[in-house]
């Protein structure tokens, strides 16, 4: 039964950098080499980074390279930390060698049997086809927020993903960690969506997805 619900879906979306891509590890290794944060509470860091990211995507578009480098500065201010500019430059380049989930390569193998793949990303171009080679995997496409100068919740690369894909949203699944990014502006816009719960958040009411894994390698094995 639970197969059978996915039938009805030819491609599968992707968020990469959280849901495929281990966000928060890589994160953490990168701004660990970087000698003005010697002794930074490196989890706070990352959060107020992460928050401070959010905010500034949803204003005008600026380079995503900009943006990691501007909120680390300021996530660091936060600590007393001051590092330097070639350092927040060493962690946005960082992003493009940033490890894959463990189940990650392998699961979508797996899908890629029996899906059309494409990604949804707010990377820069060359970053997500740095990740996508690290994933292994073959996506037919990588839509990045360079190419649309949007980022995500904004619509752009939803509408871009059923253009490229050549679907109605209604033969798309996307799948995805981050609810705010995507699940629900996926869900706004009518998609169905599977929510790949690593860090086993309680569920919000307010989202609906078709299925909550925790982990890419559990959604395959519940598809059967």
């Amino acid at each position: 039964m639970m197969a059978a619900m996915f039938e009805e879906f030819d491609a599968l979306t992707f968020d990469c950098y959280g849901t495929l891509i281990d966000w928060r590890g890589g994160s953490r290794a990168s701004l660990a080499m970087l000698a003005s944060l010697s002794g930074a509470e490196l989890d706070p860091l990352i959060d107020n980074r992460t928050r401070l990211d959010f905010e500034m995507i949803q204003g005008h578009y600026r380079p995503y390279p900009e943006i990691l480098a501007e909120t680390l500065r300021s996530a660091a201010e936060r600590q007393g930390l001051d590092p330097s500019q070639t350092e927040l430059e060493a962690f946005a380049r960082s992003m493009a060698a940033w490890p894959p989930f463990v189940d990650s390569p392998r699961a979508l193998k797996a899908l890629a049997e029996k899906f059309r793949l494409a990604i949804l990303s707010n990377a820069q171009k060359e970053t997500l086809e740095a990740s996508a080679k690290l994933l292994g995997a073959t996506f037919e496409h990588l839509i990045s927020a360079e190419e649309l100068k949007s980022y995500k919740p904004a619509r752009a690369h939803f509408d871009e993903a059923t253009q490229r894909l050549d679907l109605p949203p209604e033969r798309i699944l996307h799948v995805a960690q981050s609810l705010d990014h995507d699940i629900r502006p996926a869900e706004k816009l009518g998609w169905k969506t599977v929510w790949i719960n690593r860090d086993e958040e309680p569920q919000p009411g307010d989202v609906h997805p078709l299925m909550v894994v925790e982990s890419l390698a559990e959604f395959v094995q519940r598809l059967g």
